[in-house]
């Protein structure tokens, strides 16, 4: 396809009719499609690495790519996957079995957990009374001195 494009910067800007004298005509370029009287970013996950295309080519599955791709290798793995020969694979777990281990052992991780609390009670009380006897003695003696006559 082709459209008219503003020359002298990195940002298309697409105009239908060529009448100003910093635009030409010409095919879209890669990473963008045309219909002919504007050209449009391939989206999100897609790519296109043709000038003048007027299709965009989806990334492989499990992948992703910026607006605007214009290859194949600009599409990257979603997370939790890799790359492997071009294509986007589940990340596997590695098993790493102890020098006891036989190939013929069976590793089974394990994730569980169990929180536990337990809480038991405790008081002790030891009565304690304390008797102290006191006895205070004051003697006293009362004189009443009497005399008689006779």
């Amino acid at each position: 396809m082709f459209v008219c494009v503003f020359a002298f910067a990195n940002v298309l800007f697409s105009e239908p009719v060529c009448t100003e004298k910093n635009f030409v005509c010409g095919p879209c370029p890669k990473g963008y499609i045309g219909d002919g009287t504007t050209c449009t970013a391939c989206a999100q996950g897609k790519y296109n690495n043709a000038i003048g295309s007027s299709s965009c080519v989806s990334c492989p599955s499990n992948s992703w790519s910026a607006e605007a791709s214009t290859s194949v290798s600009d599409c990257v793995c979603n997370s939790g996957y890799e790359d492997i020969g071009g294509q986007c694979a589940a990340v596997t777990p590695s098993v790493t079995l102890s020098p006891s281990a036989t190939p013929s052992s069976t590793v089974t991780p394990s994730t569980s957990v169990t929180p536990s609390l337990s809480v038991t009670p405790s008081l002790s009380v030891t009565p304690s009374i304390t008797v102290t006897p006191s006895l205070s003695v004051t003697p006293s003696i009362t004189v009443t001195p009497s005399l008689s006559v006779t």
